[in-house]
């Protein structure tokens, strides 16, 4: 089966196009690129397929792809690319359904995709994906930009600007560090920690659950037609939408129909409880 190997240790710019199957990156120390492509399904057709992926390596450029669209694809034709990059290396992958993992740490992700799934590790830098029905899955990002129609979106930490664009699926944050900007129509949206910045979150039947760290100063401007509204808060910490927003650390706005909004404190988990869990 191909493989291919490039003599590295800088991080490079990766581009991968695959229709179907699986691509794994793993973004780690090293001085070897490596690209490993292989049939999902064992087949003489299949073998002759992946025979025609390309691997090419120019400059600080990584470009793998499948046959162009003069070569006829045939069924089950899916494949498994597995490729190993520099740490600190940019991704930008496009595909079908193809599932893709990124381990490691990237400089920056950008992904398309109709309905494979997406996950990935740390990102220095800006993670931008787009998916129609994928689930898309971040542990850690500077900043981040995700839209989908159904497929849920969980991300553990953003310390940069967070924008999520979905139709109906599911939003889980970890935690937000900087401006977020949420919209939804009925997917339920859980932010589990937030501080500082503005915080714009809007669905239409979703419901929305903010958690706010003990002692932040925060301006709320909540609304729902039919939902329930409710705060934790304690009332020297939060300002109705008559205060001065401007002197709140964090601004949160927050806008559903008929969905329910809630408003909590987050838990801090002290090292010794983590240690003892």
């Amino acid at each position: 089966m191909p493989h291919w190997e490039f003599a590295r240790t800088e991080p490079v710019s990766l581009n991968v196009n695959i229709v179907s199957g699986s691509v794994t990156i793993t973004a780690e120390p090293t001085d070897l690129i490596t690209v490993d492509v292989r049939p999902s399904r064992p087949g003489r057709h299949a073998d002759e397929y992946a025979n025609e992926v390309t691997a090419e390596f120019t400059g600080d450029r990584l470009l793998v792809c499948e046959p162009s669209l003069g070569v006829l694809r045939l069924r089950d034709t899916s494949l498994d690319v597995v490729i190993t990059v520099p740490s600190g290396s940019n991704c930008e992958a496009e595909t079908a359904s193809a599932e893709i993992s990124c381990l490691g740490e990237f400089g920056s992700l950008n992904v398309r995709t109709a309905s494979g799934q997406v996950r990935a590790a740390s990102v220095a830098g800006e993670a931008q994906i787009t998916s129609v029905s994928g689930r898309v899955t971040v542990a850690a990002a500077g900043t981040m930009t995700v839209k989908t129609a159904s497929g849920s979106i969980e991300v553990g930490e953003v310390t940069g600007a967070l924008q999520v664009g979905s139709v109906s699926g599911r939003v889980q944050v970890g935690s937000a560090g900087g401006p977020v900007n949420v919209q939804t129509s009925s997917g339920r949206i859980t932010l589990d920690e937030i501080s500082s910045g503005t915080a714009k979150i809007n669905s239409i039947s979703g419901e929305i659950r903010v958690q706010v760290t003990p002692g932040t100063d925060v301006y709320l401007d909540l609304s729902s037609l039919s939902g329930k509204v409710t705060s934790e808060l304690d009332p020297a910490d939060a300002q109705s939408p008559a205060g001065q927003s401007s002197a709140a650390t964090l601004q949160l706005h927050c806008r559903t129909v008929s969905g329910s909004i809630r408003i909590g404190r987050a838990v801090s988990i002290s090292p010794a409880q983590s240690q003892s869990s």
